[in-house]
């Protein structure tokens, strides 16, 4: 399980082993922030509500406040890069007695696409989100007609995510 940012027991290895997955700690805000442009960038973006700054000042804030939310950072540890990272914001709500999860952005570097990062990633996200009591997570998707809108519709209904309108959901608990 990860947990407690600040220590290396926040840290897991994903199966391949030259990888692993961690809560993203405060000195990681404009990693997370970059790599949220450069999913933007690929979207067709960013639009001209991303600002990097804004960006950057919100993943300090979910870094340093877990009632947020929580950022994974998905890293190759014998190249020190970092190959991912997904950020779930917390939401109050009263159809769900009490949190759930909105998945905000997953990315994996173009390079770890076919290797099953991106699955690797979202299966330490439900770990997080259970470990919070959580009873689900919420993902939003392009419109239909965006780039590689269906492939990734596919690719979150094939780990679990099921339709709920506009967006998919993933019951937890």
């Amino acid at each position: 399980m990860i947990h407690g940012a600040d220590n290396e027991a926040s840290e897991e290895i994903v199966p391949d082993s030259a990888h692993r997955v961690r809560l993203a700690r405060f000195q990681d805000r404009d990693t997370i922030a970059k790599c949220v442009q450069a999913l933007l960038t690929e979207l067709g973006g960013p639009g001209p509500q991303f600002e990097l700054q804004v960006a950057v000042g919100v993943a300090g804030q979910m870094a340093m406040d877990s009632r947020l939310g929580f950022g994974l950072i998905m890293e190759n540890v014998p190249a020190a890069e970092v190959i991912g990272i997904a950020v779930v914001s917390q939401v109050s709500a009263v159809r769900a007695s009490g949190h759930y999860g909105v998945l905000q952005e997953l990315w994996v570097d173009p390079r770890y696409r076919s290797a099953q990062h991106g699955r690797w990633l979202l299966a330490a996200v439900d770990r997080e989100a259970r470990a919070r009591g959580w009873p689900m997570i919420e993902v939003s998707l392009p419109l239909a007609g965006r780039p590689g809108a269906e492939r990734l519709v596919a690719f979150y209904e094939s780990v679990g995510f099921t339709p709920a309108g506009e967006r998919r959901r993933k019951r937890l608990l």
